[in-house]
């Protein structure tokens, strides 16, 4: 909806009414972080995290934190301000976790509790069917003494897989007293692709009422029902209809006959003659005609060739699942669509099955059925009755008028 997650989350913070935060980067998304704005009655400081894992991060954060208690949250997780306010307030133990309860397995770290949720230790995903209770730790971490805790962490911080999580169970081993607090509100985690939907969603339903820009073109015969924006610059052409709650980014061009439901566009997006966008979310500078895109997500610079379709829903409409680092995943979706990175060409007729994944600067030839992941950088072409998978000379290049002269 036209700005960085990190900014609703500072947005957050100050109607929460808290008024410094300290922001861990690493040195890769520092400047992209910095580049975002700091909403008024906040003081945000930045930090490098040298290393991996929650622990190194918790550590870069110590010089600029005194021993007030401090809660420490996951950058990206999406925390509803229901989930967040029970912590604001002192609570009975030294260290208090964020849980969520889970009927099923979720690759996440599972706390060992009584049945006061007194926490005894943490099992970092322990797989399915040994889950020491049904709770899993949420990262919204208070720390009644953090300069106590640092001690801890210090020892075992440089492990990246589960170092932050063995400070805490030897904290508790010392005798310091640890309980889980139930997230009353709605918890979000982004761990894969798909989950960009779901935090979606909850996004959209902040948009009350329909709020259009004084300067968007309006053509005839077009239907706008329910909460919709609609910003600066964008024309919207005879044939539309648009169900909210939607935003669309501005100097976006809705094409006539299109229908566009629950979804998020960008900035600077063409839906040409014809297209249906469904409960999707698509970056900047994105250009469809004809096509059909459920369930998705899209990076920037994406185009679609006339025709190509992203099919969400499987023939037995059970659930789908996706590949990860080469195994199956289940995404306990029945509805998904594809999952496509930025700078990515997509040629004409293209079907694309439900769940994969296409990597940034890739090209698809027209006329083939994708059902498999595309690694990012490749060129896919019919070969034989299969795919060529080879490297994509065009990745460099940023905008349609480079991609052409490249070609």
């Amino acid at each position: 909806m036209g700005k960085p997650l990190l900014l609703w989350k500072l947005e957050q913070l100050v109607r929460l009414g808290i008024e410094r935060c300290i922001i861990v980067c690493s040195r890769n998304n520092e400047k992209t972080i910095k580049d975002v704005t700091v909403p008024h009655g906040l003081e945000a400081v930045y930090v490098c995290q040298e290393g991996e894992g929650q622990g190194n991060g918790v550590l870069a954060a110590k010089p600029h934190i005194g021993n007030d208690p401090m809660i420490i949250l996951n950058g990206s997780d999406w925390y509803d301000d229901a989930s967040l306010e029970p912590f604001l307030t002192a609570g009975k133990q030294e260290i208090l976790l964020g849980a969520v309860r889970m009927d099923s397995y979720f690759p996440g770290g599972y706390l060992v509790v009584d049945d006061t949720l007194a926490v005894s230790g943490i099992i970092e995903k322990p797989g399915a069917g040994k889950e020491p209770s049904p709770w899993v730790r949420v990262v919204i971490d208070r720390i009644e003494h953090p300069q106590k805790f640092f001690s801890y962490v210090e020892k075992t911080g440089d492990n990246p897989a589960a170092g932050y999580e063995q400070a805490i169970t030897e904290a508790i081993s010392d005798g310091i007293s640890c309980g889980a607090l139930a997230v009353s509100g709605i918890w979000l985690p982004i761990k894969y692709p798909w989950h960009i939907l779901a935090v979606a969603r909850e996004a959209l339903k902040t948009i009350t009422g329909q709020s259009i820009a004084p300067d968007v073109q309006i053509k005839k015969d077009v239907i706008l029902e329910g909460p919709i924006i609609i910003e600066a610059g964008v024309r919207i052409f005879e044939g539309v209809k648009i169900v909210g709650p939607t935003y669309i980014g501005k100097n976006t061009i809705v094409g006539n006959n299109t229908m566009i439901r629950e979804s998020i566009l960008g900035d600077n997006c063409v839906t040409g003659f014809s297209s249906d966008i469904t409960r999707s979310v698509i970056g900047n500078g994105c250009w469809f005609h004809t096509n059909y895109v459920g369930d998705s997500v899209l990076d920037k610079n994406v185009s679609m060739g006339s025709g190509a379709v992203c099919a969400n829903l499987r023939l037995d409409d059970g659930c789908i699942s996706a590949s990860v680092k080469g195994e199956r995943t289940c995404t306990s979706k029945n509805k998904l669509g594809s999952l496509i990175g930025k700078n990515v060409r997509i040629g004409v007729n293209v079907s694309i099955m439900p769940g994969i994944c296409i990597g940034s600067g890739s090209f698809i030839s027209s006329g083939l059925t994708i059902t498999q992941n595309i690694p990012a950088d490749s060129f896919v072409k019919f070969h034989e009755q299969t795919f060529d998978i080879v490297p994509n000379t065009c990745n460099e290049t940023k905008s349609r008028e480079e991609f052409a002269k490249k070609l």
